[in-house]
């Protein structure tokens, strides 16, 4: 059964997630080429950022 605790821990965990990615994210873009960016490179890019969100949820369990 799940505590409420346990759910404020899920929200400050995804709510600190957003706050590091975001910003980030957004610094990023104006460095990115994304017309010389090759297919394989976003297939990347997506692979690490599926990971990130892989090991968010998996911590919050």
């Amino acid at each position: 059964m799940t505590e409420i605790w346990q759910i404020y821990e899920l929200i400050f965990v995804l709510q600190t997630g957003s706050a590091v990615f975001t910003p980030t994210f957004q610094a990023a873009i104006p460095d990115m080429d994304l017309l010389r960016f090759s297919g394989e490179a976003l297939d990347q890019l997506v692979a690490i950022f599926s990971n990130w969100a892989g090991l968010v949820k998996s911590s919050a369990e």
